[in-house]
């Protein structure tokens, strides 16, 4: 992976300069200075002339270079040890000759002036369990810890792995901002400190120590430090581990930290948090964390001014509290995402938190859109409904396929469609469904329920002829007409449920073929004596009532207030319903009026050939709804029809009623159906119609 990173290296660097990315190198072997030379605009670096490295009273000494440095280079780097003082610390030192504390000067108020652009990075390694001081420019009240004790009054900001490998941080200077702004380099400043806890043999390696704007993070890749979408980790290949450093900033929103990442092929588990990895995201709103996490670092979260919890598996909160003692860490709410594109899915809500000992349960079903059907659930499981254990975030897709869908019946008035997973047939809209029609199964033979919807008027002969595998027909109250042979030899048929009250008519050979004593005729209750001596139906040898679980809810509580103009309606509400339809009909079966509600009685569509709906208010969903229909006539009589279908354009209840206007007196003839004119006579407003005269009160002027 070293080699790799190099090579990435020295593209980056070909591939010309980026004026915007700045370097300040204290500690950087000589091969790595060389390719980035171009964006150094100052080096910090020990140079035996102006700018030094003190040890502070020969409190450490340096120690044999084991290994390769951090960028893989095979130069030295720095590895101290301390001695016997209690204590040990370094600097490095710009002097008064040269001009290197004047461009720390600057450098440190253009991190007061901007903040977050700019960064310090640090590369060490370790195998002994001691913790390290740092801060820059002198500051000491800058003082951050690498390591497990805050030791010298330092804040620990993280700690790492003491494996012997390389362990690099980018810790932004915003979080020192402050302090810096009462601070000012002066010749002898010390741009960059060191401190080891004060036991003998301690050790200290160091290397890649400089300061550095965003620009440059990018130009100079850790050579195990790698970005995976939203974030860049430290790649440990020797445990397949990867440590979360930092992130893109700005992020916004609710995040969740993966448990394991790909990378080269290779999966690694994500086990640490380091520094402040979340500085730059102040829209974060919650955290997620997984529960490989196994450290993270107490400044984590600090500048994340939305945030307002940082979740954790069931269990684990104590553990992770432990880690860090950021207030917002809390147990994870189980959240479950529906992912259902062509339809909708219904469930009972379960516990809205996980409970350590034992997970709610859910209950979801998928209700289809018009033209397709449930298949299965994205993990295989072909129940609908189904039940399942939430035990962690869950993401619960539905896979849906495509009905056969078409249109049938005169001038294509009716549309079918056809379920190849239930091998259902519906019939839908308004007309006569023809003999000559043609279903979209998939091969013969293969139909097992038609289920005929409010609006069709008729079964043409032969429609359903020979379809043998047929179990089951519902034919609704518009259907008059069953034609010739239209069930003929459907052999398999074995419940039919009709929920016209008075039988429709059918010919004696409708359903020849079929086994009327292994047949059941369903019809309601109220009609069955009317069945048993209506021709084809009574040839039934079982006739019973419609099932309560079968039958679509014939309701009689529809108030009609008919006027000679208008007719009031009020239905009260329909449990479930999402629509309600009204159809109104002259004798000789014209629409003359189509409408449709919502569940609040609002009008959400109209078809008419006379005017509708006049002045009717607003209802909710309790009361049902109320309309009025206005451009009838009077004296007159008309078929009305209400139909309350659910989301799934299923029908949950339906009426139909008969009513007659009223027939016009008076005033209201002359008013309504004559075309007047005004006449004044003798100072008397009169009104012409035909070869009669009227008052304005309707009274017949002789």
């Amino acid at each position: 992976m070293k080699k790799i990173l190099s090579l990435f290296l020295a593209l980056v660097i070909s591939a010309g300069s980026i004026n915007s990315a700045q370097l300040w190198p204290v500690i950087l072997d000589d091969v790595t200075y060389s390719n980035v030379e171009q964006y150094v605009v100052n080096d910090f670096r020990e140079n035996d002339e102006n700018q030094f490295m003190y040890i502070w009273v020969d409190t450490y000494a340096r120690s044999i270079c084991t290994g390769e440095n951090f960028f893989g280079t095979g130069e030295d780097y720095l590895s101290l040890y301390t001695t016997g003082y209690g204590w040990s610390g370094l600097g490095f030192c710009l002097t008064d000759d040269g001009n290197g504390w004047q461009a720390a000067e600057t450098l440190r108020a253009a991190i007061v002036n901007n903040p977050d652009n700019y960064y310090l990075h640090i590369a060490i390694k370790s195998t002994d369990n001691y913790s390290h001081c740092f801060y820059p420019f002198g500051a000491e009240s800058t003082k951050f810890v690498l390591g497990t004790t805050s030791v010298y009054d330092g804040t620990i900001y993280d700690n790492f792995e003491r494996d012997g490998e390389w362990h690099d941080f980018y810790i932004p200077m915003s979080g020192f901002a402050s302090t810096l702004a009462n601070t000012t380099c002066t010749p002898g400043v010390n741009v960059f400190c060191a401190m080891t806890e004060g036991v003998q043999g301690a050790q200290l390696n160091l290397d890649a120590v400089y300061f550095c704007d965003k620009e440059m993070i990018a130009i100079i890749p850790s050579p195990n430090k790698v970005q995976i979408g939203d974030y860049y980790y430290n790649i440990q290949d020797n445990k397949n581990t990867a440590n979360l450093v930092s992130c893109v900033p700005n992020l916004i929103g609710d995040i969740s930290i993966p448990a394991k990442v790909q990378y080269e092929g290779k999966e690694y588990d994500v086990t640490g948090i380091s520094g402040y990895t979340f500085a730059n995201c102040y829209n974060v709103t919650t955290i997620t964390l997984p529960n490989s996490i196994t450290r993270i670092s107490s400044v984590a979260f600090n500048g994340c001014s939305s945030l307002r919890a940082i979740y954790v598996p069931c269990g684990e909160l104590e553990r992770f509290q432990q880690m860090s003692y950021d207030s917002r860490i809390q147990y994870v709410p189980l959240r479950y995402k529906i992912e259902a594109e062509h339809g909708h899915v219904t469930w009972n809500e379960p516990v809205a938190y996980s409970i350590c000992d034992e997970h709610p349960r859910a209950t979801f079903e998928v209700i289809s859109d018009y033209g397709y059907h449930f298949t299965q659930w994205s993990d295989g499981n072909t129940d609908n409904p189904r039940t399942v254990e939430l035990a962690q975030d869950t993401t619960f897709t539905v896979e849906f396929a495509v009905d056969r869908i078409g249109t049938c019946g005169d001038d294509n008035a009716l549309s079918w469609t056809f379920d190849p997973t239930t091998k259902a047939l519906t019939i839908r809209g308004d007309g006569a469904l023809n003999g000559n029609y043609t279903f979209g199964v998939e091969a013969p033979n293969t139909l097992q329920k038609l289920v005929v919807c409010e609006g069709v008027t008729s079964i043409g002969s032969g429609a359903f002829a020979e379809q043998v595998t047929i179990q089951e027909i519902s034919l609704p109250t518009t259907v008059k007409t069953v034609g010739e042979q239209a069930f003929y030899n459907c052999t398999g048929l074995r419940d039919i449920y009709n929920f016209r009250e008075r039988p429709c008519v059918a010919y004696s050979n409708s359903f020849d073929g079929i086994d009327k004593f292994d047949c059941t005729l369903h019809v309601l209750s109220a009609s069955i004596d009317m069945y048993k001596a209506a021709t084809a139906w009574r040839d039934f040898y079982y006739i019973q009532t419609i099932d309560a679980e079968a039958v679509i809810e014939s309701v009689d509580d529809v108030t009609i207030s008919p006027t000679p103009t208008t007719a009031g309606v009020v239905w009260p509400a329909v449990s479930g319903a999402v629509t309600y339809e009204l159809v109104i009909k002259d004798k000789q079966g014209n629409v003359i009026c189509t409408l449709i509600f919502n569940a609040n009685g609002q009008l959400t569509s109209i078809a008419f050939s006379a005017p509708a709906r006049d002045n009717a208010t607003e209802q909710t969903q309790e009361a049902g709804f109320s309309f009025t229909v206005t451009g009838l006539e009077s004296g007159t009589t008309y078929d009305l029809t209400i139909t309350a279908k659910d989301s799934n354009d299923q029908i949950l209840q339906t009426t139909s009623q008969t009513f007659t206007t009223a027939e016009l007196t008076g005033v209201e003839d002359i008013v309504t159906n004559i075309a007047p004119t005004k006449l004044i006579l003798g100072g008397q407003l009169l009104i012409l119609r035909g070869d009669k005269t009227y008052t304005i009160q309707g009274q017949e002027v002789k």
